[in-house]
């Protein structure tokens, strides 16, 4: 373990020098500085002097890395390269082979943020494990589909995650590269049985598809029959893929009984009965009382109190007769 942290330390050592020697020579290829010419000092007088460009001015990146990120920041000083310095993404991305998960502006810089080292954190399909409400989806990556609000943006490179990025920095969409671009929000037990299947099969296609094709349909319209039996699309048919199955993403709702009532009672509702109940019994006035006066039973309430209030001998009765 010690010698693998090692390993590690030298790994992020030498990453780390090769990232900001990539960076010095992005701004130097692409002459993003400012310069003046200078003449050498006349110290020898029987030399002809020379001129030489010295570096008068320099864009500011500042660069870390921090628990499997990479933070890179660039002052922004309203100068001439101030547009280059504000859209690096796919040059860092590339040239770097990171992924930009965030782009920040803040007053007076703007700051990338990149997840560093994919290729070393990558797991195999056998490793993409879902327990306790999670996913793992790299070494340091795990996909908390649970927790909300929540998304995961699945794509190769080039396959328009960023478009969540232009959207939030307001980029105009003619900008992006990516015009086209299908996805799928998923939370609770709809995301359960998504993962689910993910895990049986092992083809986010099908998956995917298969979702789409159980939510959303378009036919042809047909005068003469009802919307039911109106024919797919032919159009639709070929991007869903013919004799595509739905995948349903619910299960059967719950009969509606006394012990899921009082299940939702005891989680949502007794604090609450419980807190009224404290200030009833220390200044006497009885919020609950107020409140039943006006409460109205329904259909489904008067069944339950019939069920709970009969007994065997006459449900055993009711029957014969």
């Amino acid at each position: 373990m010690e010698m693998k942290k090692a390993y590690r330390y030298g790994y992020d050592r030498i990453k780390r020098l090769l990232h900001r020697q990539k960076l010095a020579r992005m701004v130097l290829e692409n002459k993003w500085y400012e310069t003046e010419n200078t003449k050498d000092s006349d110290f020898f007088t029987d030399l002809q002097s020379r001129s030489r460009e010295k570096i008068v001015w320099f864009p500011k990146i500042y660069y870390q890395m921090d628990n499997g990120l990479l933070h890179i920041l660039c002052e922004i000083t309203m100068g001439k390269y101030q547009e280059q310095l504000l859209s690096l993404e796919d040059k860092l991305e590339s040239g770097l082979y990171c992924e930009l998960i965030n782009k920040t502006l803040h007053d007076g810089y703007i700051k990338y943020t990149l997840r560093y080292d994919m290729i070393a954190n990558r797991i195999s399909i056998d490793e993409v494990i879902a327990e306790n409400g999670g996913l793992r989806l790299m070494k340091n990556l795990v996909w908390e589909y649970d927790s909300l609000p929540h998304a995961l943006i699945c794509g190769g490179t080039g396959g328009g995650k960023t478009y969540e990025q232009y959207i939030k920095l307001d980029i105009s969409i003619e900008e992006a590269p990516i015009k086209n671009r299908f996805e799928i929000r998923l939370k609770n037990e709809r995301a359960y049985y998504a993962v689910r299947d993910l895990l049986t099969y092992y083809d986010i296609e099908r998956t995917a598809f298969s979702i789409i094709n159980r939510y959303v349909r378009f036919v042809d319209k047909e005068a003469d029959k009802k919307r039911s039996d109106w024919k797919l699309s032919v159009r639709w048919t070929w991007f869903i893929g013919e004799n595509r199955e739905p995948l349903k993403l619910t299960t059967k709702p719950e009969p509606y009984t006394l012990d899921r009532t009082l299940r939702w009672i005891q989680r949502q509702v007794d604090p609450t009965l419980k807190m009224l109940e404290t200030i009833t019994a220390k200044t006497g006035i009885d919020y609950l009382k107020e409140i039943r006066k006006s409460t109205k039973l329904t259909e489904k309430h008067y069944k339950i109190i019939e069920q709970q209030t009969t007994s065997t001998e006459d449900v055993i009765l009711e029957k014969e007769n």
